[in-house]
């Protein structure tokens, strides 16, 4: 009889920690979605801060600016690299 009584708290105590971790559970997937929510608002009012700030056309030319001078290094270390290749063949 003992053996059953430790095996049925066991299971109580399994269950309990069960339930314990599903309300967990729960509660983090609620917290989530609201910060999932606030991210969400947050990057909105970031956007329209973005449109609306002086000099934000500015900002924008400059991204672009920087994109493009990302692209051109890319492809010059590409030329140089090829450079490099044609140049060790003909050694």
């Amino acid at each position: 009889m003992d053996s059953l009584e430790r095996l049925e708290e066991g299971i109580e105590r399994a269950m309990g920690r069960l339930a314990d971790l599903r309300a967990e559970r729960d509660a983090l997937r609620s917290e989530n979605a609201r910060l999932a929510a606030e991210v969400h608002t947050l990057r909105d009012r970031v956007a329209a801060y973005e449109r609306a700030a002086p000099g934000a056309d500015e900002i924008r030319r400059l991204r672009v600016l920087e994109r493009q001078r990302r692209e051109l290094r890319g492809r010059v270390a590409d030329l140089l690299r090829l450079a490099e290749a044609l140049t060790q063949e003909e050694n």
